[in-house]
Order: structure tokens, then sequence, then C-alpha cells
């Protein structure tokens, strides 16, 4: 997977150099992550423990951010997309003898390729239908500490990677301002991949999951919810087109 986005890669900038037929976006919007595994393991955590622990927070929905490029035909564009995607969960207890927290920060960049196609117009509006496919390089720390009065028990830091696959339908409802155009998404993001965390970078050793006595992995699965702003690159050269000539 990875070698084909990076074919597609090369042959998109390699077209970019011969057409000025290109259009960049950029939008944010909230991400709800389905996670069952790395909950699994608080729950454990949770029934394991002697403290009198909270679960402060289990992978809640987040903000994420999304960048494209993208080249436009008639009723269809496609495109290169980069997303960036984070969660976490927080096990503490504190008293007047001393502290514990359990972190589990979990973030993942998603580079993927999609094709976007007209549905229908209705006046200026615009709904579209997009589906987006590419990898998931996941990252996990893990941190564990337990202080009981002045002496430190446990200060236990460790970072966990995973690769996997996505596919992603997308419903777009877009509506020109000015040179922009302003669009409104909803989606839903499928994992695929059965790849769980790592140890090390060459993937020899997998991080077992406790709470389920399987290998530990992310779940970006579920709904997304994004807005965003796209605008043509023609529109540029042509606003520095009109400043030569009116300097001229």
């Amino acid at each position: 997977m990875k070698k084909t986005l990076l074919t597609v890669a090369l042959l998109f900038w390699a077209a970019m150099l011969f057409s000025q037929n290109f259009l960049v976006e950029a939008g944010s919007g909230i991400g709800f992550y389905k996670m069952k595994n790395m909950k699994a393991l608080n729950t454990y955590v949770m029934k394991d423990m002697s403290l009198k622990a909270k679960l402060t927070d289990d992978f809640p929905s987040w903000v994420y951010f999304k960048g494209a490029v993208l080249y436009g035909i008639p009723d269809y564009t496609v495109g290169l997309a980069l997303s960036r995607h984070s969660t976490g969960s927080r096990i503490s207890a504190m008293d007047y003898s001393g502290i514990y927290h359990f972190d589990n920060i979990i973030n993942a960049w998603m580079p993927g390729v999609f094709v976007r196609f007209l549905l229908t117009r209705i006046g200026s509006f615009e709904l579209e239908g997009q589906l987006e496919t590419g990898v998931i390089l996941s990252k996990v720390r893990t941190n564990e500490y337990l202080k009981l009065y002045d002496t430190v028990f446990l200060d236990n830091k460790f970072i966990f990677n995973s690769l996997n696959n996505y596919i992603e339908p997308v419903l777009k409802i877009s509506y020109p301002v000015y040179n922009v155009k302003i669009s409104c998404q909803i989606s839903y993001m499928a994992q695929y991949g059965k790849q769980g965390f790592k140890v090390d970078q060459q993937g020899n050793t997998q991080v077992l999951n406790p709470g389920t006595n399987t290998a530990l992995k992310p779940e970006w699965d579920g709904l997304r919810l994004n807005l965003s702003v796209l605008y043509a690159l023609d529109n540029l050269f042509k606003t520095s087109k009109r400043e030569k000539r009116g300097k001229g």
C-alpha cells in the first residue's frame, strides 16, 4: 500500500508541472473512534488495581485536521490527502499517601488517495460523493507512574507503533463563497488490517493486551464530521498575471 501511494504521489506531482487545474483543501472536524481493544486494557487495569482509581478519559472523540491536493476534471476530481488524528485515556488515583496514573496517548497520520464525484447541483449548492483509501500509521505513548510518599515505585514509559489500512466513503455539501468553496461533510472510516502494536520497528515482538489476551491494537473506525475550504490554484495564477499587467 505504501509503495502504491508513493507511485500515485509522484505521478500526481509530475502532472502538476504541466497543468494549472489543481486545487488545495484544508479542514478540521471531530472524529469518533471505536478503540474497543484499547478500552478493554483500561477495564483490565481498573479491575486489577487495589487503589481507588478513576477513569477520567477513555479515548473520547477529538478534533482532527486534514489537508488535500486535488486535480479537477469536470464532475469529478482525484486527490492526495493527509490527516492527523489523536485521542487518549487516563486512569488516575491520588490521596495523602501518593499518586498513580496510567496514560495512553494515541495518534495517527493517515496518508491516502481519493476520487470525488458530483452527485447533483441544487442552485449554487453541490452534493458530492467521495471514496478514499490509505494507510494508518499509529503510535501510542504509554506512561505508568506510581509514587507513595517520597518514593517513586513506577515510572514506565513506552512507545509502540502499528501499520494498518482504511477505507472512507464521504458525503459532502459545498457552497461557493468568493474564490473559495466551503464544504460540510460526513463520513465513516473503516479500518482494515490486523496489525497490532509492535515493540520494535522490525515488528518482531507484538504487544499483548492482557484484557483480551489478543494483540493490543488501535481501532480508528468511526464517524467523521468535517468543515473544509477548497481553493483553486488557477485563481492564484490569474491574480499574479493581473498584478504583472497592472505594473506594466
